[in-house]
């Protein structure tokens, strides 16, 4: 399982200006999106996940995910592994008592 994401801000230009002229002043448009993502990858056979995230991005929108995937999961009656990387010591503590009461999950660090 891993995270993305993605980050759109203004335009950017390159050109070449002669030496002896000013540089031009170009404004650009003022805008920043982002879109994150989720997603994980069903190793028997490939299946994939996601999740698009536009509005937030954050542990509740990740924790929305995992009950997803444990949802998709609790279908195949089989165990789910899940390998967070980058993941600080705190955020997964505070991840796995949670996990615990979901019966498709068993947790532990690595």
């Amino acid at each position: 399982m891993d995270e993305v994401h993605f980050q759109q801000y203004g335009s950017r230009c390159r050109m070449w200006i002669p030496p002896e002229d000013r540089d031009p002043v170009v404004l650009h448009s003022p805008t920043r999106r982002s879109v994150g993502c989720f997603g994980a990858v069903r190793l028997r056979d490939g299946k994939f996940l996601y999740r698009r995230e536009v509005e937030r991005f954050n542990a509740l929108s990740f924790w929305a995910f995992l009950k997803e995937l444990c949802r998709v999961a609790r279908r195949t009656r089989r165990r789910v592994v899940v390998i967070l990387d980058n993941a600080s010591p705190a955020t997964a503590q505070w991840l796995l008592p949670g996990a615990g009461e979901r019966d498709c999950y068993r947790g532990g660090l690595l």
